[in-house]
């Protein structure tokens, strides 16, 4: 008659992925033609090994055959032996799950420790009880076998650790930042449904919103100012430090780049960066030296595939010009910036430039406790780096709605 009771699975045996289903079609099917050739095999009437002959037998309605793990050393152990050569896994998949096999044997070994020490304990109440005498040896402990003997697996190195798995010292590492950070990622990537490249990357975008999320809430409220407003208005009744802003590039604009200028040294700013387009630019250095002085320009490049495709003048371009006007000052100051490579962030405007290119320009043109002002908000995007930053923030833009999103973004 044919068992029906569900078996459970040991934790060791789920440490590894299910097959995919084409792989699992094609064992159903060696099955149904062949038979099942190798036993499944149980501890403690659960499955540790072969999950998926399992299912596929109950899915053919063929009674499976079983066998009883009865080695000493650790289940998870036997469990990675088995499976680890094996199975077709990535090398981020195989670091995860190493290190899960890694603490379930811990954990299996400290309940072995537990038991023994228990037993122990029984044995010398029971001494004690029989022997009414004093007897000094009574309930002491032989020392064979009050402790499971440390793995070759136990306390290795990460680059041991990693040549165990058969990865790399980078490969293992990543693991267990993974693990320790986000054991959401670790389960997905051991489970073989995240890569481990993509489930670090997302760690890092956590731990950069995280960071970004405290350093929004520690700013003092009272400093931060964000109005719809047009820039010549808010500049002559909030004062500032420095203005660093990304006006719009079409040639509509141009005239903007020199009432920016005029209305920073009408009300006493000394400093004003202003990225631009490099096709108008010699109008754009015309509109604005009328008003402050010419300082420099800097090259803000932006690496990866954020080039430009200029058609009318057949150019790619791999950078912008930031034009720098003001007094010189006292501080020293580098012709070339950049932001991270693939950083441009259009998540909240179609022209959003990269938290790092900002946070860039912003440490070379600022101090910590100055107000940086930009009077293009767009969606707040200096306003962002600068409160990482230490800086206090102030910003404009004539668009309701983009400042509705900076305000959102600051808090």
């Amino acid at each position: 008659m044919k068992n029906t009771t569900k078996l459970e699975v040991h934790p060791a045996a789920d440490a590894f992925p299910m097959m995919s289903k084409s792989e699992f079609a094609e064992l159903k099917n060696a099955i149904r033609k062949r038979g099942q050739n190798k036993p499944i095999t149980l501890i403690d009437g659960m499955i540790l090994d072969g999950r998926n002959r399992y299912k596929a037998c109950e899915e053919l309605g063929i009674e499976p055959i079983f066998t009883h793990y009865d080695l000493a050393i650790s289940p998870w152990d036997w469990v990675w032996d088995e499976n680890a050569e094996r199975r077709h896994l990535q090398a981020g998949t195989k670091a995860a799950i190493r290190l899960d096999i890694e603490e379930g044997n811990r954990a299996w070994r400290k309940r072995v420790d537990e038991i023994k020490a228990e037993a122990n304990r029984k044995r010398s109440e029971a001494a004690k009880e029989q022997h009414k005498t004093s007897n000094p040896r009574v309930g002491e402990s032989s020392g064979s076998g009050s402790k499971v003997t440390t793995t070759k697996t136990e306390h290795k190195s990460r680059k041991a650790r990693a040549k165990a798995a058969g990865t790399s010292s980078g490969t293992m590492a990543k693991a267990e930042t993974i693990k320790k950070n986000a054991p959401d990622l670790h389960a997905a990537v051991a489970a073989g449904k995240k890569s481990q490249s993509s489930a670090y990357k997302e760690l890092q975008s956590r731990k950069k919103a995280k960071a970004q999320a405290k350093a929004i809430a520690s700013i003092d409220g009272s400093s931060t100012i964000l109005e719809c407003a047009d820039f010549k208005e808010f500049l002559g009744k909030h004062p500032c430090d420095v203005v660093i802003t990304d006006p719009p590039y079409p040639k509509e604009y141009v005239h903007l780049y020199g009432e920016l200028a005029k209305a920073c040294a009408d009300n006493g700013i000394k400093r004003l960066a202003a990225m631009a387009g490099q096709s108008y630019l010699p109008e754009i250095l015309h509109e604005m030296s009328q008003h402050m002085p010419y300082r420099w320009t800097l090259a803000y490049l932006t690496p990866g595939g954020q080039s430009v495709q200029l058609w009318d003048r057949k150019v790619n371009t791999f950078w912008k010009p930031i034009i720098v006007m003001g007094d010189v000052g006292d501080e020293w100051m580098g012709d070339v910036s950049k932001s991270k490579t693939n950083d441009n962030d259009k998540a909240f405007h179609e022209w959003g430039q990269s938290e790092s290119g900002m946070a860039d320009l912003i440490e070379r043109l600022s101090k910590p406790g100055e107000v940086v002002c930009d009077p293009f908000l767009g969606a707040g995007t200096t306003g962002v780096a600068a409160a990482l930053l230490g800086r206090k923030f102030i910003g404009c833009d004539i668009d309701a709605a983009r400042v509705k999103t900076a305000q959102s973004r600051l808090g």
